[in-house]
Formats: C-alpha cells, sequence, structure tokens
C-alpha cells in the first residue's frame, strides 16, 4: 500500500513538471516526462493528463516561428516586383 502512494505521488508530481514544461514551452522536456508519464497507464488521472497535453507537443513551435518569417520574406518578395516594378 505504501508503494502504491509513492507512485501516486511521484506520477502527481510527474504530471505537475509536465504542466510547467508545457507551459514554459521546453516541448523536449515535456516529451520525456510523458514517456515516463505513460508507463503507468492503468491510472485514470495519467490518462487524463496525457490526452490533456498531447496535442500541445504534436507540432514544435520554432516550426511557427520559421514558417511565418518564410511567410513574410514571401510577401514581401511579391510586394517589391509586383507594386513597384
Amino acid at each position: 500500500m505504501n508503494t502504491e502512494s509513492n507512485k501516486e505521488k511521484e506520477t502527481q508530481k510527474l504530471i505537475e513538471e509536465l504542466k510547467i514544461a508545457i507551459e514554459s514551452g521546453n516541448n523536449s522536456y515535456a516529451r520525456k516526462i510523458l514517456e515516463k508519464i505513460k508507463k503507468e497507464q492503468n491510472n485514470p488521472e495519467v490518462q487524463k493528463a496525457i490526452s490533456k497535453f498531447t496535442p500541445y507537443l504534436s507540432v514544435d513551435p520554432w516550426f511557427y516561428v520559421i514558417w511565418g518569417l518564410s511567410m513574410a520574406i514571401l510577401l514581401i518578395v511579391f510586394f517589391y516586383y509586383v507594386i513597384i516594378k
């Protein structure tokens, strides 16, 4: 019974670390924590946390930064060749 309590405390600690990692944008660390949590999928609280946070880890935020910069460059080139010339 004591080991179950320790597992629950450890799982709760990992869930809190996962929340902090996602809020701070540290997706690589959040993925590592999520893998640790997935080992205990029989716990309904763990399943709820996994389903809640998995969509945020699917795309790296740098993808949006690079995509936005490339769209800005394309827009500038478009306006330069269409409007100015």
